[in-house]
């Protein structure tokens, strides 16, 4: 005899969804893995980049999104990033930089 027992874990709420490094600046030509955490009504916080549905908010040509939250850089600019899980949102912003980083010395 199988006895099957199923049960139903329900999630709590999502207070917010949060973009990690948002409002960062990312070099032209690079891609980036985009992160969020979800903050749960009862204070825990969760990493659920992978359950997320990704977006570009402001479509551009200065970035592509794929569904699994890498963003490749095309042109400078601002961009503006969605992440959705269920009816919850978060959004972040990004500044793609063309300009290299240079060092600079003083004796």
């Amino acid at each position: 005899m199988t006895i099957i027992s199923r049960t139903k874990v329900d999630m709590p709420p999502i207070k917010s969804i949060d973009i990690v490094n948002n409002n960062s600046s990312i070099l032209l030509g690079s891609s980036v893995q985009l992160q969020a955490n979800a903050t749960f009504m009862g204070g825990d916080i969760f990493d659920i980049s992978s359950s997320l549905s990704w977006a570009i908010k402001n479509p551009t040509n200065n970035a592509v999104l794929s569904p699994d939250g890498i963003l490749d850089t095309t042109a400078s600019g601002d961009v503006f990033i969605t992440a959705t899980f269920d009816k919850s949102v978060g959004e972040g912003q990004f500044f793609i930089n063309n300009a290299a980083f240079v060092r600079y010395v003083v004796e």
